[in-house]
């Protein structure tokens, strides 16, 4: 699988919020690991 390379920015305030989730739940390792299950969640 071939993959694209994209960069964000996120206010502080929501990147805060999925570092604290990230931290409180343990589901994902990383932001780029929750960032894709929501993108295709939306998709």
């Amino acid at each position: 699988m071939k993959y694209a390379s994209v960069s964000v920015k996120f206010p502080i305030e929501l990147d805060t919020e999925i570092e604290r989730f990230l931290d409180e739940t343990g589901i994902y390792t990383n932001k780029s690991e929750f960032i894709k299950e929501a993108c295709r969640a939306h998709l």
